[in-house]
Formats: structure tokens, C-alpha cells, sequence
């Protein structure tokens, strides 16, 4: 692989950390029930630093360049695959022939189809823990495919392009249903792949660190509305509570419980988007058995009560 020539603390011209662009659902998103996913193909790939609002699965399917994430850089080469999850800066610069697949993921997919991802293997971590573990570590963290898996994978992608839009810019909603059929396959593909990895795994999978971090948030992220404490979290990797606790902190730059509760507050904020449950009822239902508490912890993360915020998504949507 060709590599670029900068340190780790340059930006290329191309790529100013300065200039953040923001990408939303509503762009990309038709507002219909089924316009939840979007696929392109970037060719000769660079990109300034942006976020946007929804997941986004990258395929390289060639060439070399550099991915940024907040202030990491990671070098990509064909065949490495990652998501990036909402609200996270990146972008991309091309060293010579990169192109990557985007499979564009809005969060009412993920919503809709909750059960049936939860249930692959592979999802959590490559959509939930990986991404955090890249930006907090020195490790890409990369799904890694073999050249038999690309040009597996390579089938499925085709299919997602050949859906054209209309005039207008859109797909009909047979088309919409396609575009679902056809991306659930590939996610179930790459987690199949990430388990096949896992199955062989050496340190480009598991670095040893890493990987109890790793396996404590695939816990946490299932169990996270139950009662957590951090020392039962040690106990299960066999480390006192000190070594755990600074091991997490020193990868994740927080502590377990803070970690813990930053989870329940996120699910919270989807059920306040999606559900009509009272927030004494959304409290109990993500773990906080104290109403107060919760009150107070989502206020200090949001900047705005739970009741609030609720009624700025429902004021949000009647917008649309």
C-alpha cells in the first residue's frame, strides 16, 4: 500500500479540520416510511471533515488513502470495512485510487430492524464498539475481508446500485424495500465475516487490552437496564477494581459507570423520540431506578430535561 507522506498531526490542504460540514437524514432520506437506506460508490475519494446523523458502513474496495476520526488517523487499504456511527468527525483524503462503498444507514432502519440485528453476532461490535474503541485508542479496529469475501460482498453491492431513481431523484417504494432486502444482507454478510475473524483471531482482532474493553461493552451495551457495577464488570476479566477502572478510563477516557450511564441516556433519548411511555416509565425501563437521578443526568449530558426534549423531536417531526 502506498502510503501518504504527513505526520499524524498534519491535515492536507484538502482536508482544513477547521471546516465541518453537516450531513442530515432529511438530505439523503426521502420522507417516506421506506427510505432508510442509501448506497453509493466513491471513486479517486477525498473528503473535508463532516458529521451527519445517521450510521454509515464503509467498504474499500481499492486503492490506498487516510481516514480521519476526531483526531486519529488510520491508513486503508482494499478490504477494510468500519462504520461510522452519528455525530462523529471524519473524512477521508486519497493517496491514489481509493474508492469506498457507502451503504448510507438511517437510524429508523436500525430501529425497525432491532431484533433481528441484535441478534448477529458481529453487529454490536462493529457498529457500537469498534467505532468508540477507534476514536479512544491507536487502533483502527477494521473489519478486515479476504479477497474470496470482496468479490463475494462485491455481488450484493451491485444489486444495492442497480436500484435507479425516477426523474425526481427518488425510488419507488418496492424499490425502498429492495434497497432494505439487499442491505440487511450485506450486514449480515460483514458479521459473518467479523465472526469468521474473531474465530482466527490474533492481535489485529483482539489485542489484549482492547479486548477486554472490547467483550465489557458488548456486556454493558446488552445488559445496560439492569444493575451494572463496576466491580462485577472486573470480577468477570479477573482484575481488581482499580486496574479495571484505570484500564477503561485510560482507552475510553471515562470510567466504567459514567460509560454505563451514557448508554441508558441514549436509549432514553430514542424512546422519548419513538415512544409515548412516561419519562418515569422510560427511566425505570433504561436502568435508573431513581427518577431524580435520571432527571438530573440527562439534563447535565442534553442540556434539557426529558420532557423537554421530547416535546423539541415532536415539534421536529411535525415540521417534516
Amino acid at each position: 500500500m502506498s502510503e501518504c507522506n504527513f505526520s499524524s498531526q498534519e491535515y492536507p490542504p484538502t482536508l482544513p479540520p477547521s471546516e465541518l460540514e453537516v450531513c442530515t437524514e432529511d438530505y439523503f432520506f426521502a420522507h417516506r416510511d421506506f427510505s432508510v437506506l442509501r448506497a453509493l460508490t466513491m471513486k479517486n475519494y477525498s473528503i473535508g471533515m463532516h458529521i451527519h446523523d445517521f450510521y454509515e458502513i464503509n467498504i474499500v474496495l481499492g486503492g490506498s488513502g487516510i481516514h480521519y476520526v476526531e483526531d486519529r488517523i488510520y491508513h486503508l487499504r482494499r478490504g477494510h470495512v468500519f462504520v461510522i456511527p452519528p455525530r462523529l468527525r471524519h473524512g477521508y483524503y486519497n493517496c491514489g485510487g481509493l474508492e469506498v462503498f457507502h451503504i448510507l444507514v438511517s437510524l429508523r432502519f436500525l430501529n425497525r430492524y432491532r431484533s433481528e440485528l441484535a441478534a448477529l453476532p458481529g453487529y454490536l461490535p462493529l457498529f457500537n464498539i469498534h467505532p468508540i474503541l477507534r476514536v479512544n485508542t491507536n487502533h483502527s479496529f477494521f473489519l478486515e475481508l479476504s479477497t474470496g469475501e470482496i468479490d463475494s460482498l462485491q455481488e450484493q453491492l451491485y444489486q444495492l446500485l442497480s436500484l435507479k431513481p425516477n426523474a425526481d431523484g427518488l425510488l419507488r417504494d418496492e424499490q425502498d424495500l429492495l434497497l432494505c432486502t439487499y442491505g440487511m444482507r450485506v450486514i449480515i454478510m460483514l458479521c459473518a465475516a467479523y465472526r469468521r475473524g474473531l474465530a482466527d483471531s490474533d492481535e489485529t482482532f483482539h489485542p489484549e487490552k482492547h479486548g477486554i474493553i472490547a467483550d465489557s461493552l458488548q456486556y454493558i451495551y446488552e445488559n445496560y437496564n439492569k444493575k451494572i457495577s463496576a466491580q462485577a464488570l472486573a470480577d468477570q476479566v479477573y482484575l481488581s477494581y482499580s486496574a479495571y477502572e484505570r484500564l477503561f478510563r485510560d482507552t475510553l477516557g471515562m470510567t466504567p459507570t459514567e460509560f454505563i450511564t451514557d448508554c441508558r441516556l441514549t436509549e432514553a433519548k430514542h424512546l422519548l423520540e419513538s415512544t409515548e411511555l412516561s419519562v418515569t416509565e422510560i427511566a425505570h425501563r433504561v436502568g435508573f431506578y431513581d427518577s431524580s437521578h435520571f432527571y438530573r443526568s440527562f439534563f447535565r449530558k442534553n442540556g434539557v430535561s426529558p420532557s423537554q426534549y421530547r416535546i423539541t423531536c415532536e415539534a421536529s417531526e411535525g415540521k417534516k
